[in-house]
């Protein structure tokens, strides 16, 4: 046994406040989705986003501030693309998203939120 400052979790289930399920736990069927909904099939829609700032540190030297953006098929929940950005302007981000547009071809919708590089 550990000593008493160890925390002791016990692994039989879900940890309090985990929204994940354990291996031999029912999991519920996904609702059915109905045949004219969007993202039914690959490459109708993508999502793109971006999360940070993260800060790397440079061994000693300080640290960079960076963003991760992320390009998602809506359907097969695929990863097209991530990108490590040290700024969130919107030039990079479009360049980006054709390369990946050249990789994959162009979706029919691209889905993103409100933030500032997605903004017109």
């Amino acid at each position: 046994m550990g000593s008493p400052s160890q925390v002791s979790v016990s692994l039989d289930g879900p940890l309090p406040g985990d929204r994940h399920r354990w291996a031999g736990q029912p999991v519920p069927e996904p609702a059915p989705t109905a045949p004219d909904d969007p993202g039914l099939r690959p490459n109708e829609l993508w999502h793109v986003d971006i999360k940070g700032p993260f800060f790397i540190n440079l061994s000693g030297r300080g640290y960079i501030k960076t963003w991760i953006v992320g390009l998602v098929d809506d359907h097969s929940r695929f990863v097209i693309g991530l990108r490590i950005l040290t700024e969130t302007k919107a030039a990079p981000i479009l360049r980006w998203l054709d390369e990946c547009f050249e990789l994959c071809g162009r979706p029919l919708q691209l889905m993103s939120d409100n933030g500032l590089p997605f903004v017109v």
